[in-house]
Protein backbone atom coordinates (compact mmCIF):
# COMPACT_ATOMS: atom_id res chain seq x y z
CA UNK A 1 0.00 0.00 0.00
CA UNK A 2 1.53 3.62 -1.38
CA UNK A 3 2.13 6.02 1.36
CA UNK A 4 -0.84 8.63 0.10
CA UNK A 5 -3.60 5.61 -0.05
CA UNK A 6 -2.49 4.67 3.25
CA UNK A 7 -2.85 7.98 4.37
CA UNK A 8 -6.36 8.36 2.63
CA UNK A 9 -7.99 5.81 4.18
CA UNK A 10 -6.81 7.20 7.84
CA UNK A 11 -8.19 10.33 7.23
CA UNK A 12 -11.30 8.74 5.51
CA UNK A 13 -11.57 7.00 8.82
CA UNK A 14 -11.39 10.10 11.13
CA UNK A 15 -14.55 11.95 8.93
CA UNK A 16 -16.42 8.70 8.43
CA UNK A 17 -18.61 9.38 10.77
CA UNK A 18 -19.49 12.57 10.84
CA UNK A 19 -19.96 12.61 7.00
CA UNK A 20 -20.79 9.03 5.90
CA UNK A 21 -21.81 6.63 8.41
CA UNK A 22 -25.34 5.78 9.68
CA UNK A 23 -26.41 6.39 13.71
CA UNK A 24 -25.53 2.65 14.39
CA UNK A 25 -22.40 1.01 13.38
CA UNK A 26 -22.05 -3.28 13.42
CA UNK A 27 -20.50 -5.51 16.02
CA UNK A 28 -17.16 -6.79 15.54
CA UNK A 29 -17.78 -10.58 14.60
CA UNK A 30 -15.55 -13.51 13.57
CA UNK A 31 -13.00 -12.68 15.87
CA UNK A 32 -11.12 -15.21 18.09
CA UNK A 33 -10.47 -13.18 21.05
CA UNK A 34 -10.93 -14.35 24.19
CA UNK A 35 -13.29 -11.63 26.36
CA UNK A 36 -10.46 -11.11 28.52
CA UNK A 37 -8.64 -9.39 25.84
CA UNK A 38 -11.25 -7.25 24.53
CA UNK A 39 -13.36 -6.42 27.92
CA UNK A 40 -10.95 -3.20 28.91
CA UNK A 41 -13.09 -2.02 25.26
CA UNK A 42 -16.61 -3.23 26.04
CA UNK A 43 -16.85 -2.42 29.77
CA UNK A 44 -14.39 1.16 29.70
CA UNK A 45 -11.91 -0.13 32.23
CA UNK A 46 -8.56 1.83 31.16
CA UNK A 47 -5.80 2.09 33.69
CA UNK A 48 -2.73 4.24 33.14
CA UNK A 49 0.60 4.38 35.53
CA UNK A 50 2.61 7.54 34.03
CA UNK A 51 6.06 8.23 35.89
CA UNK A 52 8.51 10.74 34.66
CA UNK A 53 12.07 10.96 36.61
CA UNK A 54 14.28 14.29 35.65
CA UNK A 55 16.29 15.06 39.06
CA UNK A 56 19.04 13.54 39.02
CA UNK A 57 22.21 14.02 41.12
CA UNK A 58 23.82 13.00 37.96
CA UNK A 59 22.73 13.73 34.21
CA UNK A 60 19.56 15.55 35.30
CA UNK A 61 16.89 15.62 32.63
CA UNK A 62 14.55 18.86 31.92
CA UNK A 63 12.39 16.89 29.37
CA UNK A 64 11.07 13.96 31.33
CA UNK A 65 8.38 15.54 34.46
CA UNK A 66 7.46 17.32 30.99
CA UNK A 67 6.05 14.31 29.12
CA UNK A 68 5.08 12.35 32.05
CA UNK A 69 2.54 15.24 32.82
CA UNK A 70 1.28 15.64 29.26
CA UNK A 71 0.83 12.06 28.86
CA UNK A 72 -1.27 11.71 31.87
CA UNK A 73 -3.33 14.39 30.43
CA UNK A 74 -3.57 12.88 27.03
CA UNK A 75 -4.29 9.41 28.68
CA UNK A 76 -6.91 10.65 30.97
CA UNK A 77 -8.84 12.99 28.17
CA UNK A 78 -9.28 9.35 25.78
CA UNK A 79 -10.40 7.61 29.10
CA UNK A 80 -7.94 6.39 31.06
CA UNK A 81 -7.69 6.64 34.93
CA UNK A 82 -4.20 7.84 35.55
CA UNK A 83 -2.01 7.56 38.49
CA UNK A 84 0.68 9.89 37.56
CA UNK A 85 4.38 10.27 39.64
CA UNK A 86 7.03 12.54 39.19
CA UNK A 87 10.93 12.34 40.38
CA UNK A 88 10.20 9.39 42.63
CA UNK A 89 12.45 7.71 44.75
CA UNK A 90 12.65 3.79 44.12
CA UNK A 91 10.64 2.77 47.02
CA UNK A 92 7.86 5.18 45.73
CA UNK A 93 8.09 3.78 41.93
CA UNK A 94 7.66 0.29 43.41
CA UNK A 95 4.90 0.83 45.57
CA UNK A 96 2.63 2.38 42.70
CA UNK A 97 4.16 -0.28 40.40
CA UNK A 98 2.76 -2.46 42.83
CA UNK A 99 -0.35 -0.61 43.58
CA UNK A 100 -1.11 -0.40 39.74
CA UNK A 101 -0.57 -4.21 39.30
CA UNK A 102 -3.47 -4.73 41.99
CA UNK A 103 -5.75 -2.68 39.46
CA UNK A 104 -4.80 -4.82 36.58
CA UNK A 105 -6.42 -7.81 38.48
CA UNK A 106 -9.91 -6.39 38.36
CA UNK A 107 -9.94 -6.42 34.41
CA UNK A 108 -9.52 -4.08 31.73
CA UNK A 109 -6.55 -2.19 29.68
CA UNK A 110 -3.38 -1.42 31.02
CA UNK A 111 -1.15 0.95 30.00
CA UNK A 112 2.53 1.62 32.21
CA UNK A 113 4.88 4.71 31.01
CA UNK A 114 7.92 5.85 31.87
CA UNK A 115 10.45 8.68 30.82
CA UNK A 116 13.64 9.36 32.33
CA UNK A 117 17.16 7.57 32.51
CA UNK A 118 17.18 3.61 31.87
CA UNK A 119 19.92 1.34 31.36
CA UNK A 120 20.89 -2.54 30.16
CA UNK A 121 22.69 -4.72 32.24
CA UNK A 122 23.05 -8.59 31.51
CA UNK A 123 20.26 -8.50 29.27
CA UNK A 124 17.77 -6.96 31.58
CA UNK A 125 16.36 -2.90 31.41
CA UNK A 126 16.26 -1.03 34.51
CA UNK A 127 14.65 2.07 35.06
CA UNK A 128 16.25 4.83 37.13
CA UNK A 129 14.45 6.31 40.33
CA UNK A 130 15.89 9.92 41.15
CA UNK A 131 17.39 8.21 44.28
CA UNK A 132 19.55 6.24 42.74
CA UNK A 133 23.61 6.46 43.45
CA UNK A 134 25.16 4.15 41.37
CA UNK A 135 28.65 3.80 41.45
CA UNK A 136 29.11 0.38 40.15
CA UNK A 137 26.82 -2.24 37.69
CA UNK A 138 25.97 -4.13 41.26
CA UNK A 139 24.55 -1.00 42.54
CA UNK A 140 22.10 -0.76 39.28
CA UNK A 141 20.27 -3.81 40.21
CA UNK A 142 20.03 -2.71 43.87
CA UNK A 143 18.84 0.95 43.53
CA UNK A 144 17.33 0.59 40.05
CA UNK A 145 13.67 -0.86 39.02
CA UNK A 146 13.58 -3.63 36.99
CA UNK A 147 11.41 -3.35 33.84
CA UNK A 148 10.45 -6.96 34.13
CA UNK A 149 8.64 -6.68 37.53
CA UNK A 150 5.86 -4.38 35.42
CA UNK A 151 5.90 -7.00 33.08
CA UNK A 152 5.40 -9.17 35.42
CA UNK A 153 2.46 -7.92 37.38
CA UNK A 154 0.87 -7.00 33.88
CA UNK A 155 1.19 -10.77 33.30
CA UNK A 156 0.14 -11.88 36.64
CA UNK A 157 -2.98 -9.90 36.57
CA UNK A 158 -4.28 -11.66 33.53
CA UNK A 159 -6.48 -8.50 32.35
CA UNK A 160 -5.51 -9.47 28.83
CA UNK A 161 -4.47 -6.53 27.09
CA UNK A 162 -1.60 -4.07 28.06
CA UNK A 163 0.85 -1.59 27.21
CA UNK A 164 4.14 -0.58 28.38
CA UNK A 165 5.74 2.63 26.37
CA UNK A 166 9.62 3.33 28.09
CA UNK A 167 10.99 6.41 26.31
CA UNK A 168 14.10 5.77 28.15
CA UNK A 169 17.08 4.86 26.10
CA UNK A 170 19.05 7.90 26.50
CA UNK A 171 22.77 8.22 27.20
CA UNK A 172 23.76 5.94 30.47
CA UNK A 173 24.67 8.48 32.61
CA UNK A 174 26.97 5.77 34.91
CA UNK A 175 28.81 4.30 31.87
CA UNK A 176 31.66 5.06 33.15
CA UNK A 177 31.50 2.40 35.93
CA UNK A 178 30.37 0.04 34.28
CA UNK A 179 32.48 -3.22 32.96
CA UNK A 180 30.32 -3.49 29.70
CA UNK A 181 29.95 -0.71 27.47
CA UNK A 182 26.20 -1.35 26.12
CA UNK A 183 24.11 1.37 25.11
CA UNK A 184 20.28 2.13 25.36
CA UNK A 185 17.61 -0.74 26.55
CA UNK A 186 17.96 -4.31 25.74
CA UNK A 187 15.38 -5.99 23.31
CA UNK A 188 12.66 -8.32 25.35
CA UNK A 189 9.83 -10.60 24.32
CA UNK A 190 6.58 -8.90 25.12
CA UNK A 191 4.03 -11.63 27.35
CA UNK A 192 0.67 -12.54 25.68
CA UNK A 193 -1.29 -9.84 25.28
CA UNK A 194 1.16 -7.13 25.79
CA UNK A 195 3.11 -4.36 23.45
CA UNK A 196 6.14 -2.90 24.65
CA UNK A 197 7.07 0.19 23.18
CA UNK A 198 10.23 1.60 23.10
CA UNK A 199 11.49 5.59 22.16
CA UNK A 200 14.30 4.21 19.59
CA UNK A 201 15.71 0.38 18.80
CA UNK A 202 17.34 -2.23 21.05
CA UNK A 203 21.05 -0.80 22.26
CA UNK A 204 20.32 2.81 20.45
CA UNK A 205 20.17 6.05 22.22
CA UNK A 206 17.30 8.25 22.19
CA UNK A 207 17.33 11.99 21.84
CA UNK A 208 16.06 14.69 24.62
CA UNK A 209 13.97 17.15 23.02
CA UNK A 210 14.96 20.69 22.07
CA UNK A 211 11.52 22.34 23.53
CA UNK A 212 8.95 20.93 26.31
CA UNK A 213 8.47 17.18 25.32
CA UNK A 214 11.39 14.59 24.38
CA UNK A 215 11.73 13.46 20.57
CA UNK A 216 9.63 10.50 20.92
CA UNK A 217 6.84 11.64 23.72
CA UNK A 218 6.29 15.02 21.40
CA UNK A 219 5.22 12.73 18.10
CA UNK A 220 3.62 9.79 20.51
CA UNK A 221 1.33 12.90 21.99
CA UNK A 222 0.27 14.02 18.71
CA UNK A 223 -0.77 10.75 17.60
CA UNK A 224 -2.84 9.28 20.96
CA UNK A 225 -5.41 11.97 19.61
CA UNK A 226 -6.39 10.78 16.27
CA UNK A 227 -9.40 9.09 16.47
CA UNK A 228 -9.91 5.29 15.06
CA UNK A 229 -6.17 4.32 15.00
CA UNK A 230 -4.75 0.64 16.45
CA UNK A 231 -2.07 1.66 18.02
CA UNK A 232 -0.17 -0.47 15.76
CA UNK A 233 -0.74 2.65 13.17
CA UNK A 234 -0.11 4.58 15.97
CA UNK A 235 3.45 3.37 16.35
CA UNK A 236 4.19 3.63 13.01
CA UNK A 237 3.33 7.14 12.35
CA UNK A 238 5.38 8.18 15.26
CA UNK A 239 8.23 6.10 13.78
CA UNK A 240 7.63 7.41 10.23
CA UNK A 241 7.82 11.14 11.45
CA UNK A 242 10.73 10.27 14.23
CA UNK A 243 13.22 8.75 11.36
CA UNK A 244 12.58 11.55 9.38
CA UNK A 245 13.09 14.46 12.16
CA UNK A 246 16.39 12.42 13.27
CA UNK A 247 17.81 11.83 9.73
CA UNK A 248 17.52 8.23 10.41
CA UNK A 249 19.18 8.30 13.67
CA UNK A 250 15.98 7.44 15.66
CA UNK A 251 14.00 4.93 15.00
CA UNK A 252 11.29 3.68 17.34
CA UNK A 253 10.79 -0.09 18.00
CA UNK A 254 7.94 -2.16 19.67
CA UNK A 255 7.41 -6.05 20.86
CA UNK A 256 4.19 -6.98 20.52
CA UNK A 257 2.24 -10.26 21.15
CA UNK A 258 -1.00 -8.65 21.10
CA UNK A 259 -4.07 -10.65 19.87
CA UNK A 260 -6.93 -7.85 20.31
CA UNK A 261 -7.57 -4.23 19.31
CA UNK A 262 -6.02 -1.50 21.42
CA UNK A 263 -7.18 2.21 20.32
CA UNK A 264 -6.10 5.10 22.06
CA UNK A 265 -9.45 7.31 20.44
CA UNK A 266 -11.49 5.47 18.87
CA UNK A 267 -14.21 6.52 16.61
CA UNK A 268 -17.14 6.89 17.88
CA UNK A 269 -21.35 8.42 16.83
CA UNK A 270 -23.85 10.56 18.70
CA UNK A 271 -26.51 7.65 18.41
CA UNK A 272 -23.56 4.86 20.29
CA UNK A 273 -21.08 6.54 22.97
CA UNK A 274 -19.41 3.04 22.88
CA UNK A 275 -16.19 2.18 22.72
CA UNK A 276 -15.36 1.92 18.62
CA UNK A 277 -12.40 -0.16 19.82
CA UNK A 278 -14.75 -2.96 19.88
CA UNK A 279 -16.52 -2.09 16.25
CA UNK A 280 -15.19 -2.86 12.81
CA UNK A 281 -16.62 -0.98 10.39
CA UNK A 282 -17.48 -3.48 7.39
CA UNK A 283 -16.04 -3.73 4.05
CA UNK A 284 -18.97 -3.34 2.61
CA UNK A 285 -20.25 -0.37 4.11
CA UNK A 286 -17.06 1.35 2.88
CA UNK A 287 -16.56 0.11 -0.28
CA UNK A 288 -20.19 1.60 -1.01
CA UNK A 289 -20.09 5.32 0.31
CA UNK A 290 -19.52 7.90 -2.00
CA UNK A 291 -15.68 8.77 -1.62
CA UNK A 292 -14.48 11.71 0.28
CA UNK A 293 -13.00 14.35 -1.44
CA UNK A 294 -8.98 14.84 -0.81
CA UNK A 295 -9.12 18.63 -0.83
CA UNK A 296 -11.82 18.11 1.74
CA UNK A 297 -9.59 16.09 4.18
CA UNK A 298 -6.58 17.94 3.64
CA UNK A 299 -8.27 21.17 4.21
CA UNK A 300 -9.49 19.80 7.64
CA UNK A 301 -6.25 18.59 8.46
CA UNK A 302 -4.79 22.69 8.10
CA UNK A 303 -7.73 23.91 10.25
CA UNK A 304 -6.21 21.79 12.93
CA UNK A 305 -3.28 23.31 13.11
CA UNK A 306 -3.03 26.32 11.18
CA UNK A 307 -3.13 28.50 14.76
CA UNK A 308 -0.17 25.91 16.24
CA UNK A 309 3.04 27.67 17.69
CA UNK A 310 4.36 24.66 17.43
CA UNK A 311 6.64 24.12 14.03
CA UNK A 312 6.68 19.97 14.13
CA UNK A 313 2.84 20.15 13.41
CA UNK A 314 3.72 22.50 10.25
CA UNK A 315 6.31 19.27 9.88
CA UNK A 316 3.66 16.79 10.06
CA UNK A 317 1.63 18.11 7.79
CA UNK A 318 4.32 18.39 5.25
CA UNK A 319 5.05 14.82 5.61
CA UNK A 320 1.11 14.20 4.77
CA UNK A 321 1.23 16.61 1.85
CA UNK A 322 4.99 17.21 0.43
CA UNK A 323 3.31 19.13 -2.41
CA UNK A 324 -0.84 20.27 -0.99
CA UNK A 325 -1.95 23.64 -1.04
CA UNK A 326 -0.24 24.52 2.35
CA UNK A 327 3.27 23.40 1.02
CA UNK A 328 4.48 26.57 1.03
CA UNK A 329 2.65 28.48 3.97
CA UNK A 330 3.50 25.51 6.31
CA UNK A 331 7.49 25.64 5.28
CA UNK A 332 7.44 29.72 5.97
CA UNK A 333 5.25 29.05 9.22
CA UNK A 334 8.38 26.61 9.97
CA UNK A 335 11.05 29.30 9.37
CA UNK A 336 9.14 31.89 11.36
CA UNK A 337 8.34 29.48 14.52
CA UNK A 338 11.79 28.12 14.57
CA UNK A 339 13.36 31.62 14.17
CA UNK A 340 11.34 32.68 16.89
CA UNK A 341 12.42 29.60 19.35
CA UNK A 342 16.17 30.64 18.78
CA UNK A 343 15.21 33.58 20.90
CA UNK A 344 13.38 31.78 23.21
CA UNK A 345 15.71 29.17 23.25
CA UNK A 346 18.02 31.51 24.08
CA UNK A 347 16.11 33.14 26.93
CA UNK A 348 15.24 29.87 28.12
CA UNK A 349 18.78 28.92 28.77
CA UNK A 350 18.67 30.55 31.76
CA UNK A 351 15.90 28.76 32.74
CA UNK A 352 17.16 25.37 31.84
CA UNK A 353 20.47 26.08 33.73
CA UNK A 354 18.49 26.86 36.53
CA UNK A 355 16.47 23.83 36.84
CA UNK A 356 19.56 22.12 37.12
CA UNK A 357 21.05 23.66 39.30
CA UNK A 358 17.33 23.63 41.15
CA UNK A 359 17.73 19.91 40.95
CA UNK A 360 21.78 19.52 42.22
CA UNK A 361 20.46 21.93 44.92
CA UNK A 362 17.62 19.43 45.96
CA UNK A 363 20.11 17.02 46.21
CA UNK A 364 22.59 18.50 48.76
CA UNK A 365 19.89 21.13 50.70
CA UNK A 366 20.18 18.46 53.85
CA UNK A 367 23.43 17.52 54.05
CA UNK A 368 25.90 17.70 56.68
CA UNK A 369 28.57 17.30 54.29
CA UNK A 370 31.30 20.26 53.73
CA UNK A 371 32.32 18.58 50.70
CA UNK A 372 28.72 19.15 48.91
CA UNK A 373 28.44 22.62 49.51
CA UNK A 374 31.84 23.11 48.13
CA UNK A 375 30.78 20.89 45.04
CA UNK A 376 27.87 23.11 44.44
CA UNK A 377 29.49 26.51 44.81
CA UNK A 378 32.52 25.09 42.18
CA UNK A 379 29.59 24.25 39.38
CA UNK A 380 27.56 27.58 40.46
CA UNK A 381 29.96 30.00 41.32
CA UNK A 382 27.29 32.71 41.25
CA UNK A 383 24.31 30.45 41.37
CA UNK A 384 21.29 31.29 43.18
CA UNK A 385 22.21 29.56 46.38
CA UNK A 386 25.50 30.62 47.03
CA UNK A 387 24.87 32.86 49.89
CA UNK A 388 23.03 30.20 51.73
CA UNK A 389 25.68 27.55 50.71
CA UNK A 390 28.18 29.36 51.99
CA UNK A 391 26.38 29.77 55.55
CA UNK A 392 25.88 26.01 55.52
CA UNK A 393 29.96 25.86 54.89
CA UNK A 394 30.53 27.92 57.74
CA UNK A 395 27.72 26.32 59.93
CA UNK A 396 29.31 23.30 59.61
CA UNK A 397 32.94 24.19 59.69
CA UNK A 398 31.35 26.02 63.63
CA UNK A 399 30.33 22.65 64.36
CA UNK A 400 33.41 20.97 63.79
CA UNK A 401 35.35 23.03 65.42
CA UNK A 402 33.43 23.04 68.30
CA UNK A 403 33.40 18.79 68.45
CA UNK A 404 37.14 19.76 68.02
CA UNK A 405 37.62 21.87 70.57
CA UNK A 406 34.79 19.33 72.90
CA UNK A 407 37.58 16.52 71.97
CA UNK A 408 40.32 18.42 72.90
CA UNK A 409 38.76 18.99 76.36
CA UNK A 410 37.58 15.44 76.76
CA UNK A 411 41.27 14.35 76.27
CA UNK A 412 42.19 16.99 78.81
CA UNK A 413 39.44 15.62 81.40
CA UNK A 414 41.00 11.85 80.61
CA UNK A 415 43.96 13.02 81.50
CA UNK A 416 43.60 15.27 84.13
CA UNK A 417 41.73 12.14 85.95
CA UNK A 418 44.88 10.46 85.67
CA UNK A 419 46.47 12.77 88.14
CA UNK A 420 46.47 12.83 91.96
CA UNK A 421 48.05 14.86 94.63
CA UNK A 422 47.40 11.39 97.18
CA UNK A 423 50.85 10.53 98.83
CA UNK A 424 52.69 12.98 97.48
CA UNK A 425 55.26 15.99 99.21
CA UNK A 426 55.21 19.37 97.75
CA UNK A 427 57.64 21.95 98.46
CA UNK A 428 57.56 25.64 98.07
CA UNK A 429 57.66 29.88 98.92
CA UNK A 430 56.30 32.90 98.98
CA UNK A 431 56.74 34.86 95.75
CA UNK A 432 59.55 36.68 97.74
CA UNK A 433 61.21 33.44 99.04
CA UNK A 434 60.66 34.95 102.44
CA UNK A 435 58.39 31.74 103.58
CA UNK A 436 59.18 28.43 103.27
CA UNK A 437 56.32 25.47 102.64
CA UNK A 438 55.85 21.66 102.94
CA UNK A 439 52.72 19.96 102.09
CA UNK A 440 51.91 16.15 102.68
CA UNK A 441 48.59 15.09 101.12
CA UNK A 442 47.72 11.49 102.86
CA UNK A 443 46.10 8.39 100.88
CA UNK A 444 43.21 8.93 103.56
CA UNK A 445 41.92 12.46 102.49
CA UNK A 446 44.16 14.17 105.18
CA UNK A 447 46.62 16.69 104.27
CA UNK A 448 49.74 18.24 106.52
CA UNK A 449 51.11 21.91 105.88
CA UNK A 450 54.29 23.13 107.63
CA UNK A 451 55.08 26.73 107.35
CA UNK A 452 58.21 28.39 108.38
CA UNK A 453 56.87 31.84 109.18
CA UNK A 454 58.09 33.78 111.53
CA UNK A 455 58.28 30.34 113.35
CA UNK A 456 57.18 26.94 112.36
CA UNK A 457 53.45 26.29 112.12
CA UNK A 458 51.22 23.22 110.84
CA UNK A 459 48.08 23.51 109.12
CA UNK A 460 46.04 19.84 109.32
CA UNK A 461 43.00 18.88 108.31
CA UNK A 462 41.11 17.38 105.13
CA UNK A 463 41.88 17.71 101.43
CA UNK A 464 39.78 17.02 98.19
CA UNK A 465 40.48 17.24 94.25
CA UNK A 466 39.01 17.81 91.66
CA UNK A 467 40.67 16.99 88.37
CA UNK A 468 43.21 20.22 89.21
CA UNK A 469 42.24 22.17 91.70
CA UNK A 470 43.00 21.14 94.99
CA UNK A 471 41.50 21.96 98.50
CA UNK A 472 42.64 22.01 101.89
CA UNK A 473 40.97 23.01 105.45
CA UNK A 474 43.03 23.80 108.49
CA UNK A 475 40.73 21.99 111.58
CA UNK A 476 43.88 21.65 114.36
CA UNK A 477 43.00 23.87 117.59
CA UNK A 478 44.41 27.21 117.64
CA UNK A 479 47.72 27.27 118.09
CA UNK A 480 50.41 29.89 118.93
CA UNK A 481 49.50 31.72 115.42
CA UNK A 482 46.77 34.03 115.48
CA UNK A 483 43.89 33.04 113.10
CA UNK A 484 45.45 29.85 112.21
CA UNK A 485 42.26 28.00 112.95
CA UNK A 486 40.09 27.28 109.98
CA UNK A 487 42.79 28.40 107.60
CA UNK A 488 42.37 27.60 103.67
CA UNK A 489 44.61 25.89 101.29
CA UNK A 490 43.58 26.53 97.57
CA UNK A 491 45.69 25.56 94.90
CA UNK A 492 45.65 24.54 91.23
CA UNK A 493 48.13 22.00 89.35
CA UNK A 494 49.55 22.12 86.21
CA UNK A 495 48.75 19.39 82.94
CA UNK A 496 51.75 17.81 83.92
CA UNK A 497 51.08 17.69 87.59
CA UNK A 498 54.76 18.52 88.73
CA UNK A 499 53.53 22.07 89.51
CA UNK A 500 50.67 23.84 91.57
CA UNK A 501 50.18 27.56 92.26
CA UNK A 502 47.90 28.42 94.67
CA UNK A 503 47.51 30.31 98.04
CA UNK A 504 46.84 29.77 101.51
CA UNK A 505 44.36 32.22 104.06
CA UNK A 506 43.75 32.63 107.46
CA UNK A 507 40.22 32.52 108.96
CA UNK A 508 41.00 36.50 109.57
CA UNK A 509 40.59 36.69 105.55
CA UNK A 510 44.43 37.33 105.01
CA UNK A 511 46.07 35.88 102.11
CA UNK A 512 49.23 34.28 101.16
CA UNK A 513 50.81 33.21 97.81
CA UNK A 514 52.12 29.62 97.31
CA UNK A 515 54.39 28.44 94.43
CA UNK A 516 55.10 24.96 95.45
CA UNK A 517 57.18 21.86 93.17
CA UNK A 518 56.43 18.18 93.40
CA UNK A 519 58.88 16.34 95.65
CA UNK A 520 60.93 14.23 93.69
CA UNK A 521 60.90 11.82 96.42
CA UNK A 522 56.83 11.27 96.24
CA UNK A 523 55.39 9.40 93.71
Amino acid sequence: MNRAFHSLRILILTLAMALLLSPSVIAQGGRDLKLSQTEGQINGKRIALVIGNGAYATSPLKNPPNDATDMAKSLSNVGFTVEHGINLTQRQMKAMIREFGQKLKAGGQGLFYFAGHGVQLKGRNYLIPVDAEITSESDVEDQGVDAALVLGLMDEAGNGLNVVILDACRNNPFARSFRSTTNGLAQVDAPTGTLVAYSTAPGKVARDGTGRNGAYTAQLLKQISVPGLPIEEVMKRVRANLKQLTNGEQVPWESSSLVGDFYFTALSSPANKESASSKVIPKSEVVNRDPIDPAAIELTYWDTIKHSTDAEDFKSYLLEYPVGQFASLARNRISHLEAASKTVEAKSVSADSSATELAFWDSIKTSTNADDYKAYLKRYPSGTFVELANNRLASIDIGIKEKEAAEVKRREAAEFAKISVAGTRWRGHSPGKDKEYIIEFAADGTFHMTLDFFGTYTINGPWTQNQLEVKGRDLQPSDSMPGMNGAEVNLTLTPDGQRMEGEWHKKNGKKYRLIMQRDSSSH
